[in-house]
C-alpha cells in the first residue's frame, strides 16, 4: 500500500507548479473522499443551548479548524460530521452568516443525536473528564466530540450524558491524534 509519507510528497508534487482552480480542485477531491474514510468524527452539537453567542462563535471556528485540516494531505484521513444540527440553530445561522460557502462544504450534517444515528457500542465520546485514556484509533469506531465550548469550565457535561446512556468515553491530551499520527501543540477544546 502506498504510504502516509509517500501521500504527502505525492500530493506537494502534484500541487507545486499548478493554478489555484487546480490546487482547489484536488482539495474538493480530497474531502470527497474523505467523507467516505474512516474513523468518523462526529461532532455533537447539542450543547448549544448551554452555551453564549460568543462560545457559539468559537465552536464555529473549530469546527472550521477541523475542515481545513482535511484540505491537507493527512497521515489519517477521517470522516468529519456534525451531529444534532439543526437548521435556523444559532450556529447554523453563524455559519450561514459568517462562512460564505458553507452549504457547499463536504461536511456531513443531520439533525439526529449521536445516540440516535450510530449504535452505541460503536461510539467513544472523547472528554477531558473521562477517566479512560484513548490509546489508539479504531477505524471501525465513531469518535464524538462535544461541540461545546465553556468559557466557563461546566466540568462533567458531556460524561454525565454518556454515563446514563451507557456510552464507552475517553480522554486523550491531544485531539489532533485524530488526523495525524505525529501530535503537534493544539488548540482544539472537546
Amino acid at each position: 500500500g502506498i504510504n502516509a509519507e509517500y501521500g504527502k510528497q505525492w500530493y506537494q508534487r502534484r500541487v507545486r507548479g499548478i493554478s489555484k482552480m487546480d490546487r482547489i480542485s484536488l482539495e474538493r477531491e480530497r474531502l470527497k473522499l474523505c467523507s467516505i474514510c474512516k474513523p468518523v468524527i462526529a461532532i455533537d452539537c447539542s450543547y448549544e443551548s448551554l452555551m453564549s453567542q460568543k462560545e457559539v462563535n468559537k465552536l464555529r471556528n473549530q469546527i472550521l479548524r477541523c475542515y481545513s485540516l482535511l484540505k491537507a494531505p493527512l497521515d489519517r484521513p477521517v470522516n468529519l460530521q456534525l451531529a444534532s444540527f439543526q437548521n435556523n440553530s444559532i450556529l447554523s445561522n453563524s455559519f450561514e452568516e459568517k462562512t460564505p460557502g458553507f452549504s457547499r462544504m463536504q461536511i456531513t450534517k443531520f439533525p439526529e443525536t449521536v445516540f440516535e444515528k450510530f449504535d452505541k457500542h460503536h461510539l467513544v465520546y472523547l472528554t477531558p473528564d473521562s477517566p479512560n485514556t484513548l490509546e489508539e484509533i479504531d477505524p471501525e469506531k465513531t469518535y464524538v466530540i462535544g461541540g461545546f465550548v465553556d468559557d466557563n469550565i461546566k466540568r462533567n457535561t458531556s460524561l454525565s450524558r454518556c454515563t446514563s446512556r451507557d456510552i464507552m468515553t475517553a480522554a486523550f491530551a491531544n485531539p489532533r491524534v485524530l488526523f495525524q499520527s505525529q501530535p503537534q501543540a493544539s488548540s482544539f477544546n472537546y
